[in-house]
């Protein structure tokens, strides 16, 4: 793994089922085809609690946060407004 210079770009989103989070992962997905760019992303479910899926985002051709990161968050944002409704 590379050492990262300038952190990361990281969020948490909270769904109230696995369903709700894989549609978010889902529209997550399709936009990161379209930018070529892809974020880590987990999942923590819990049973009781829902799901939350933390995405991560750090360009690891420049071994630093770059516009495309930001340009890839910010999209993250609408999606999940979209999701949440």
């Amino acid at each position: 793994m590379k050492d990262r210079t300038s952190g990361t770009i990281e969020r948490t989103f909270h769904f109230r089922n696995y369903d709700s989070a894989l549609s978010f992962s889902d529209d997550v997905n399709s936009m990161s085809r379209e930018l070529d760019h892809h974020a880590n992303m987990t999942f923590r479910h819990e049973c009781v609690d829902g799901v939350d899926v933390t995405l991560e985002f750090f360009t690891y051709e420049a071994n630093e946060v770059t516009d495309k990161d930001y340009t890839a968050a910010k999209m993250v944002n609408e999606i999940a407004r979209k999701n949440t409704k």
